[in-house]
């Protein structure tokens, strides 16, 4: 994660569609910022970072909430998404999170 960066450039979705994470239950296209071993905290101050730099917070979800996802980890995540959505929501946080790829899943709840 690149700590000197603050992102200028306006989310490519509206804002409601970053803060809220759409949980139909359908595969949708989601755009994993990062993730971390399911028994550890996300380290400490990514998150805050992450958030200070894209202007907004990236959910932070174990995986087992989704088919289609590694299983047994945390991520930092945004969606669900059309594909076409997530590829321009990923290209706009990569100032931020050079890593973010996006993953096709669908949300199975608890």
């Amino acid at each position: 994660i690149q700590m000197d960066v603050l992102s200028n450039n306006p989310p490519p979705v509206p804002g409601n569609r970053l803060a809220v994470l759409m949980t139909e239950n359908k595969p949708l296209y989601y755009v994993i910022l990062g993730s971390y071993p399911d028994d550890k905290p996300v380290p400490q101050g990514v998150e805050r970072v992450l958030s200070q730099c894209l202007g907004v917070t990236p959910h932070v979800l174990t995986t087992g909430y989704f088919q289609g996802l590694a299983p047994n980890l945390q991520v930092q995540i945004f969606g669900g998404f059309t594909k076409a959505e997530a590829e321009k929501v990923r290209e706009w946080v990569l100032e931020c999170a050079p890593d973010a790829y996006i993953k096709q899943a669908t949300w199975i709840g608890d």
